[in-house]
Order: structure tokens, then C-alpha cells, then sequence
């Protein structure tokens, strides 16, 4: 999320460089590219589902026409258009989970980062939240990138690096890791 620079290697986003950045520069670049999905969905308790999404835009140069457009556009996206003026303890944990999303893909970035997107989720609800962020990915031309010790979402995934202390295990198609998670839980 651009908060910190590797201890080796580089970070490129839209081809530069990002490890000299000022906190400044950074924040622009991690409010204009990256969206966020955090694990305990990080929602305000005192704002409705609309004023949730709605609030990283105010850090963006719209008119509030423009804002209220793209907040009923993300919230439409993850079929919540319904429960706008609900407040997160209103929402079920599945709704609450589609409202981060919602709010990640407000200000239309290139790349979203999930961290463990299903982890408080039941397994219907968890299936729907990949299945919408799947779909989003197709028609919004977004990346994710997940965080996950959840099985269930690899069979949403196009490609998997596999990150073990710190060293990558495998990076390969979704295929691939299916077979060998088929074949770890066969023996």
C-alpha cells in the first residue's frame, strides 16, 4: 500500500519507481491506483453504507454529482443499492463485506489489495464475495490481489504466488495450484 519500501527489490507502479516517494507523493499514488479490502472491512459506525463508500472520494476533485453518481454506481456493482442508508451494524457480515468492496472500487483504481476478504464470512456468503469481485475484475479491468488462508478462493484466481516466510513458493496459473492442492489433500 506504498506505506512502506521493500527491504530489497523494487515496487513499480505504472512503470516508476516507488521507494523514494515522499509521504505526500505516496498518498496521492495510494488515492488515485490502490483500493483497499480490509479483513475486518474497517467501515465507520456512524455512517450509512453510502456515506461509506462515498467518503474516499472526498479526497478526489469531483462535484458532488460526480460523487453521488460513482457511490450509487459501486454500491449497484455489489447489488447493495438497497441498503444505502443502512449503518454497518445493520448489515449482515456478508453486505458489510460488499460495502468495503464497494469502497475500494469507488475511485476506480488499477489495483485492489484484499487482505483475507473472506475470513469472517460464512461459506455462501464468502462464495458471493469472490464470485462479485471476480466479475468486477472482468468488467472493471481491475487487479486483485488477495491475501488468503481460505481454499475457497483459489478457484477464483486467474494466477497464484504462494508465499511462504517470506519466499515465494510457487507463481503460476490457477490450475496449477488446484492440482497440487488436490493432490496434498488426496494423500
Amino acid at each position: 500500500g506504498l506505506l512502506d519500501s521493500p527491504t530489497s527489490g523494487s515496487i513499480l507502479l505504472q512503470g516508476k519507481p516507488t521507494q523514494n516517494l515522499s509521504y505526500k507523493e505516496a498518498a496521492r499514488l495510494r488515492s488515485r491506483f490502490l483500493g483497499f479490502i480490509f479483513q475486518s472491512f474497517n467501515l465507520f459506525p456512524v455512517l450509512n453504507a453510502f456515506e461509506n463508500v462515498e467518503y474516499p472520494l472526498l479526497f478526489h476533485p469531483l462535484t458532488r454529482k460526480e460523487r453521488r453518481d460513482r457511490v450509487w454506481a459501486a454500491l449497484a456493482d455489489v447489488q447493495l443499492r438497497e441498503v444505502a442508508l443502512h449503518r454497518p451494524d445493520e448489515l449482515s457480515g456478508g453486505q458489510r463485506q460488499r460495502v468495503a468492496i464497494a469502497r475500494a472500487l469507488v475511485t476506480h483504481p488499477l489495483l485492489i489489495l484484499a487482505d483475507e476478504p473472506t475470513a469472517n464470512l460464512d461459506s455462501e456468503s464468502a462464495e458471493a464475495i469472490m464470485a462479485a469481485m471476480q466479475r468486477l475484475n472482468q468488467s472493471h479491468r481491475t487487479t486483485f490481489v488477495f491475501s488468503t488462508h481460505d481454499p475457497r478462493v483459489v478457484h477464483h484466481a486467474t494466477r497464484i504466488v504462494r508465499i511462504s516466510d517470506g519466499v515465494i513458493q510457487h507463481d503460476g496459473p490457477q490450475a496449477t495450484v488446484t492440482n497440487l492442492l488436490e493432490k496434498r489433500i488426496s494423500k
